[in-house]
């Protein structure tokens, strides 16, 4: 994600975030809302950074201050995922402790991104409206939803909202080049910028990701054991770093989500009938493969991930 991406595909977004910063004006409560389709959170976290990036209105993506917020490891920004739970009083709660005496860093602004904000319980919407309603200076609320008719009112009303576009043109652009479907809805959900998708599709080592996710869809559509193996001798095998494990997750959580759409095409050639009769277990592997992406500190264990994968499949 850069700020090309923002510019070309998201001009309402680039619009208003350059104005505000410029001016210094960055609203407290940012309400980005989109189709389930779009790089929605991805998005999120790239606004999250280019707040407190000081090299360019939009993150540069090479600063200190860039890399410590990809790294995981900046003190003055927080997450909260409602995409895999509901989101309730406590975290809202350890949300005010954690930024209740501002931010740690000189000269930076706290910043947190609530994802999914429609599930979340009446009692911590009520905490977080009383958090809302006393705005500190230095603090910036970035909420997310793919339902906005179901997120509260009275938090739309505080919020300044974004409409964010799903990228219609880059599967066609993708395809182009690998002349591949399943390669091509994979890159296609991950980055709209030209340098990383030329990089993705010319990557024998992406294209060997993608072709050990279809082997375990494959075997997953029958044999559940298998499928474990294929995670135990392929996966840990190939992507136990953690920059690859990190994109492995993404790929794979892209053919698991598509694999229990029937509405979708079928891009990866899978037998979504058999697939979908194993909808809940899936689920729960998406959702720990989110934690794992979003939520995972600067060491990451693969082993320990495949691990809890193949128990959620084999109990």
């Amino acid at each position: 994600m850069n700020k090309e991406y923002i510019e070309k595909k998201q001009n309402i977004l680039f619009t208003f975030f350059e104005n505000a910063k410029t001016k210094n004006k960055i609203p407290h409560l940012i309400l980005l809302h989109s189709d389930p389709k779009a790089n929605l959170l991805d998005i999120a976290f790239y606004l999250a950074k280019s707040i407190n990036c000081k090299e360019d209105t939009f993150a540069c993506n090479n600063c200190p201050r860039c890399e410590k917020f990809d790294k995981q490891i900046h003190p003055d920004f927080h997450f909260i995922d409602g995409s895999d739970h509901t989101i309730k009083k406590e975290e809202v709660d350890e949300l005010q402790n954690h930024f209740s005496l501002g931010a740690i860093e000189n000269d930076t602004t706290v910043v947190y991104i609530i994802n999914e904000i429609q599930n979340i319980t009446s009692e911590a919407s009520n905490a977080l409206l009383k958090f809302f309603e006393e705005p500190k200076v230095n603090v910036v609320a970035i909420l997310t939803t793919t339902n906005i008719t179901k997120v509260l009112p009275t938090i739309v009303s505080r919020s300044s909202l974004v409409n964010i576009k799903v990228d219609e043109d880059i599967y066609s652009d993708i395809y182009k080049i690998t002349q591949n479907t399943a390669v091509s809805t994979v890159i296609s959900n991950i980055t709209g910028n030209k340098q990383q998708i030329l990089q993705l599709a010319n990557s024998t080592e992406f294209l060997t990701m993608v072709g050990v996710c279809l082997h375990f869809m494959s075997s997953l559509q029958t044999n559940e054991k298998q499928a474990t193996f294929v995670l135990l001798n392929e996966a840990i095998a190939n992507f136990k770093q953690q920059s690859k494990a990190l994109l492995f997750y993404k790929v794979l959580s892209i053919i698991l989500i598509d694999s229990i759409n029937k509405q979708n095409s079928n891009p990866f050639n899978l037998n979504k009938e058999l697939l979908f009769e194993k909808k809940d277990k899936i689920i729960s592997i998406i959702n720990l493969l989110n934690q794992a992406i979003y939520k995972q500190q600067a060491n990451l264990n693969m082993i320990g991930i495949i691990g809890q994968i193949n128990y959620i499949l084999l109990k």
